[in-house]
């Protein structure tokens, strides 16, 4: 669908060269496709191969207008890959430097002060300062999901949790059950391949009635009905609770915040979250591609979903695989924040190496970053070994006030990516410029801690 949409757009515009960078599902049959369309069209399968093709279809830039209208290290890029490309070869620090002056350069423009506010109230944006989300701490060993995890669904009967348990089930998660509220009594769900698994008109009926309690509930409701439903799961003390809607009322979550912070028993994911996933144990809680992940030593930790598979896929390729990957999502109130599932990670026990996944707007990368390096003056004073961390921060290059992504992240009066990335830095947190450099950074960091072998 994406190739065939490509296709179609560029039909109008086919005097420009565009370069197409296809991964995922069916990539194969797409990037085949672009190539037969006998338009200016160039399918890439990576990063690095993108940039380069780009450069070596614009050419090097006239001399008179790229000072003025470029800054200077673009300027300087272009000269540098300019030079390169005469001699056949574009340097690795050229494609750095190009790429990161260049991505996420389409966004939308917020008018006024007034209209930033109310969208990233309506958006429930990252761009928020609120990082953290109950002072509670115990209950983030609730994350680490595995084998022994028993799922059930909220909204179990809705056409979206029917079809994302049809797949949970096949990938090998153990679902119990599930709840609708529009039911009186216990019934059979009505799909024929979910027909075996009971469907209780309260999560508290679910619990009573199953011979096993569940240790995790997929909130699979519309947006209006979300926080009801994570209330309800923290009223029955359903240990983690992952909610994936989009545009939750803000109001809502102020209430399941007031609401986490007086227990000691439920972790929240989300709302606005692609949700959790353990590949090794075949555990999947939420909306994650999981055919995409393979079992490995890799944890993620991100506020971007998409990221977040652009980071498996990195992994992927290195050979290297992924233990736990926690969506923690673009909410400006996230029921776990980036810290947390920093801190589930460096705890996790099959987690070798970490990625942290971060983006503009809001202090949560802050906050991560003095996590991080408490908890490697510890190891040092304890003598442990620390996991090597790669981290990157979407929206450099982002103006000020300008929009990016469905998640409504927002350049406002926080911390800037250029503060989080030195934060980052400093915590000892090798920064990728682009995805395409995680997964080599990775494999770096972990050979040289002899933490896997070389290829």
């Amino acid at each position: 669908m994406i190739a065939e949409s490509i296709i179609a757009a560029a039909q109008n515009f086919n005097d420009i060269p565009i370069v197409v960078r296809l991964q995922g599902t069916n990539a194969a049959e797409g990037q085949k496709m672009i190539a037969e369309s006998g338009l200016k069209l160039y399918a890439e399968d990576g990063f690095g191969g993108a940039v380069r093709k780009a450069i070596e279809l614009a050419g090097p830039p006239p001399d008179s207008t790229a000072a003025a209208s470029t800054p200077r290290e673009e300027t300087q890029a272009a000269t540098n890959t300019s030079g390169n490309l005469r001699t056949g070869s574009v340097s690795h620090q050229s494609i750095r430097t190009f790429s990161s002056s260049s991505l996420y350069r389409t966004s939308r423009k917020i008018p006024s002060p007034q209209l930033q506010l109310q969208s990233k109230r309506s958006m429930a944006t990252t761009s928020a300062t609120h990082t953290s989300s109950y002072p509670n701490t115990a209950t983030i060993p609730n994350l680490s999901i595995g084998p022994d995890t028993k799922l059930i669904y909220q909204g179990f009967t809705g056409k979206a949790a029917t079809i994302n348990a049809l797949a949970t089930l096949t990938y090998g998660t153990q679902i119990l059950g599930g709840v609708s509220p529009s039911l009186k009594t216990q019934t059979p769900h009505p799909h024929p391949s979910l027909s075996h698994l009971p469907t209780y008109p309260t999560v508290r009926q679910a619990i009573s009635s199953l011979p096993t309690k569940p240790t995790a509930t997929a909130v699979l409701v519309p947006a209006p009905h979300a926080a009801a439903a994570i209330l309800e799961a923290i009223a029955a003390e359903i240990p983690l609770i992952v909610s994936v809607a989009e545009h939750v009322p803000l109001h809502d979550m102020f209430r399941v915040q007031a609401a986490l912070r007086t227990q000691s028993r439920s972790r929240l994911v989300g709302p606005n979250c692609p949700g959790i996933i353990a590949p090794p144990a075949k555990c999947r809680i939420g909306i994650m591609p999981h055919l995409q992940y393979t079992p490995g030593c890799v944890g993620i930790v991100s506020k971007s979903g998409t990221l977040s598979y652009e980071a498996v896929g990195a992994t992927t390729r290195e050979g290297l695989g992924q233990s736990l990957c926690i969506g923690v999502g673009g909410d400006m109130l996230p029921g776990t924040s980036l810290r947390e599932g920093l801190e589930a990670l460096l705890r996790d026990e099959g987690t070798k190496g970490i990625v942290l996944l971060g983006e503009i707007g809001g202090e949560a990368e802050m906050e991560a970053a003095g996590f991080l390096s408490m908890w490697n003056e510890e190891l040092g004073r304890s003598g442990g070994r620390r996991k090597p961390v790669v981290g990157m921060i979407t929206g450099r290059t982002a103006p000020r006030g300008r929009v990016m992504g469905h998640a409504g992240a927002v350049a406002g009066s926080s911390a800037t990516a250029d503060d989080k990335i030195r934060a980052l830095e400093a915590a000892g947190v090798r920064i990728a410029v682009h995805p395409g450099e995680i997964g080599p950074l990775m494999r770096e960091l972990l050979e040289e801690e002899g933490l896997v072998g070389g290829r």
